[in-house]
């Protein structure tokens, strides 16, 4: 059995191509949400207070465009990143939602605004942290790619 050099200690892991990324965090003040406790019939609109949290970078080093849903909608951010020494501000937009619709026989999903419902959030700066981005293994990545290979085709006028 193969031993590690007597100078050199056996940890049983190698890291490679770790990235470190700034990620700052902002919570969305509380804002009121108009939400439908009625019917189809007949609605009927009750004020709801809430909050959001908005991420500037995820984990995979993605940058973010929305912040947390929350009583079914989000808010869509634009982020002006600052610099090393200064932090980021945001600029939240109203009230959207996903809609899906079926066009030529595919789901799409598409951002509308809520009607009725336009409001937005002040914001404050919550931390700044230094993620480390996710990396996969060469033997993940070699699993992952004999995997794909292994389903089968699809056939044609078949969906899947």
């Amino acid at each position: 059995m193969a031993r590690p050099k007597a100078n050199e200690e056996d940890t049983g892991h190698v890291f490679k191509g770790n990235q470190s990324i700034r990620s700052e965090l902002f919570k969305l003040e509380i804002g009121m949400v108009k939400k439908n406790h009625g019917t189809e019939n007949s609605p009927l609109f009750l004020d709801h207070e809430h909050t959001h949290t908005f991420r500037t970078f995820d984990s995979s080093g993605r940058g973010q465009e929305t912040a947390t849903p929350i009583a079914g909608h989000f808010h869509e951010v634009k982020v002006t990143f600052g610099d090393a020494d200064n932090r980021s501000k945001i600029e939240v937009g109203p009230a959207v939602q996903y809609i899906t619709k079926n066009v030529g026989g595919r789901q799409v999903r598409s951002v509308t605004p809520i009607a009725g419902d336009n409001h937005t959030h002040e914001w404050t700066y919550i931390a700044t942290q230094q993620l480390q981005s996710r990396v996969y293994s060469d033997d993940y990545l070699k699993f992952q790619s004999k995997t794909e290979a292994r389903k089968p085709s699809s056939v044609p006028g078949i969906i899947g």
